[in-house]
């Protein structure tokens, strides 16, 4: 007989995999969805087999929905130093452009030959 507690386990472990399999096509991280997928699929299939009650099949999909946490946490973050590194890499050269502005500025040798006037 399936108890309320069942239906809640299942319940949640169907929002578990949903959002799991939500967060990695978010990321377009085809290669982890589908090894997330199979390898969640044979762990289910190996618990069916073994007659496990249904609280292990979601604790088995909640240790799963964490490695995409994770690996999520680990893509995000990989994201966000390159972007500083990018934002860090424009601040200098524009930093350069405008130390070579101010150079050309200050010393009349540097000036083009088109800045003069004609006598």
């Amino acid at each position: 007989m399936v108890g309320i507690v069942d239906i809640a386990f299942f319940i949640a472990g169907c929002i578990t995999v949903a959002s799991a399999l939500y967060l990695l096509t978010i990321m377009k991280d085809l290669t982890t969805l589908f090894i997330w997928s199979f390898s969640l699929t044979v762990v289910q299939i190996a618990l069916v087999w073994t007659a496990h009650e249904i609280k292990w099949h979601i604790v088995a999909v909640m240790v799963f929905f964490l490695f995409v946490l994770v690996i999520m946490m680990v893509k995000i973050k990989r994201r966000i130093n390159a972007a500083l590194k990018r934002i860090a890499k424009i601040e200098e050269e524009e930093k350069k452009e405008k130390e070579c502005v101010a150079n050309k500025e200050l010393n009349p040798f540097l000036r083009d030959t088109h800045d003069h006037y004609p006598v």
